[in-house]
């Protein structure tokens, strides 16, 4: 059975545009018509989409606790990874960072559109305010003479 690879790439050679096996330009395959690229995912579409999974038979009340307690969940596994690998020398596996990472973010995700918050909105508010706090970049000294903090 030929694969959807090894037929592109037989495509490719007979029009000229790969030599042999040996010199597959893969960048020239992605651009061929049968293999889609991939697209990058927006804050938006990733918050819309989130929502799919969303009980929608649940009351608000519950459904702002079920996303409360699985970002604290995924913080705390998150976290575990980082204890592990800090003081118990695991090595540190960046693949599970990202999937602890992006649970997080799909339970806040999911958090705030229950209360009709877009995550680009909030974003955007954030990067604003640190630059205002931090104009040159963090640095200690604007961190001790920030006016929004008593002191």
């Amino acid at each position: 059975m030929v694969s959807i690879v090894d037929s592109i790439l037989n495509d490719l050679k007979r029009k000229g545009k790969i030599v042999d096996k040996k010199h597959r330009d893969y960048t020239r395959i992605t651009r061929h018509k049968d293999v889609r690229r991939k697209k990058t995912m927006t804050i938006k579409e990733f918050q819309r989409v989130s929502t799919r999974t969303l009980n929608k038979e649940l009351s608000l009340k519950d459904q702002t606790a079920h996303m409360m307690l699985g970002a604290i969940t995924e913080c705390g596994e998150l976290g575990d990874i980082f204890k592990k690998h800090l003081w118990t020398g695991f090595e540190l596996d960046l693949e599970e960072v990202k999937n602890e990472c992006v649970d997080v973010l799909f339970y806040i995700s999911n958090l705030m559109s229950l209360y009709n918050i877009k995550l680009e909105d909030v974003l955007e508010g954030n990067v604003k305010k640190l630059r205002k706090r931090f104009p040159n970049g963090y640095n200690d000294l604007d961190c001790r003479l920030r006016a929004d903090v008593k002191r």
